[in-house]
């Protein structure tokens, strides 16, 4: 319009007297317009990969957070940092699910049945959602496999958009991928611990009937002999005494009514205390490799276990 005002004669008019002029014009005004859609598509791109890049960028710092962190509230903090909004986990335990600490949301009675809906049936519920919609916050299970982990629950001012929502979802997705990760360690470890228990329990019972079986045979040697010897017959029953009062020693410690006192000690002293107890002298050979192996295995047990 002001090049026609200003060039195409009559000047200062908005009259087109040639129809050159009018051919000129409505090639101008149709370059316009399609210059026009043009930048409106670049700059909605533009807007769309800077929303793509911020959504990579949340994605990248929480996985970042997640592999970086070491144990289960590490890992559900980190999170929940990441996450920024009014959020709480919910994690099955044995009275249905438990808020944890890390947590910002507060949960009530009426948030907490959403959230079990939603782990039992593994499908989001709560606000902006056709399921419960009457709810304060928006409950994404946290669905790794075929399990679920637990429920995300964020409270949102407004309605997500579609890439908002989607965002929301990848980071329940990734959380649930680290909580299953701390899930099977923490069963391997346990599974661990259980194996060397049943091989020490193994080694300890071998080693109990082999003590218990060397006294008995010396006094069943002795007392088929003509003339027993006492002095014999007592060292083998004051041996045959202290294994058994280790055992119930052994089995107050498990009931829980004794309680071991930890404290810094030498292996060196032990393994000497460890040679008194079995009434070795200093002059006595030395002990056999599988006994050794057997008390610095039950040494590393249970310092492993401390």
């Amino acid at each position: 319009m002001a090049w026609n005002y200003l060039f195409i004669p009559p000047r200062f008019t908005l009259r087109i007297a040639r129809a050159e002029d009018w051919v000129m014009f409505a090639m101008f005004f149709v370059i316009a317009l399609v210059l026009g859609q043009l930048t409106s598509r670049l700059r909605e791109r533009e807007l769309a990969e800077r929303d793509r890049e911020a959504r990579a960028t949340a994605l990248y710092r929480l996985s970042r957070a997640l592999s970086a962190s070491a144990s289960l509230d590490e890992s559900l903090r980190a999170a929940l940092e990441e996450i920024g909004s009014e959020a709480a986990v919910l994690l099955p335990g044995p009275n249905g699910l438990d808020r944890h600490p890390s947590s910002r949301l507060p949960i009530s009675v009426k948030e907490e049945s959403v959230a079990m809906w939603s782990f039992r049936n593994r499908q989001p519920a709560g606000r902006y959602t056709d399921t419960l919609p009457e709810s304060d916050a928006l409950h994404l299970p946290l669905i790794s496999g075929d399990r679920a982990e637990g429920v995300l629950a964020i409270r949102l001012a407004h309605p997500p958009s579609f890439a908002q929502r989607e965002l929301l979802e990848t980071c329940a997705a990734q959380l649930a991928i680290a909580l299953s990760r701390i899930r099977v360690l923490r069963a391997e470890t346990e599974a661990r611990l259980v194996r060397d228990s049943e091989k020490l329990q193994k080694t300890l019972l071998d080693s109990i009937s082999h003590e218990l079986k060397t006294p008995l045979a010396a006094i069943q040697g002795t007392l088929e002999q003509p003339s027993p010897d006492v002095e014999e017959i007592r060292t083998a029953t004051h041996r045959l005494r202290r294994v058994v009062d280790e055992l119930l020693d052994v089995a107050r410690i498990e009931s829980g009514l004794v309680q071991p006192q930890r404290e810094w000690c030498d292996v060196g002293e032990l393994l000497s205390d460890a040679r008194v107890r079995a009434d070795l002298s200093e002059e006595a050979k030395e002990l056999d490799r599988a006994t050794v192996r057997t008390i610095y295995s039950a040494i590393y047990s249970t310092v492993h276990a401390i």
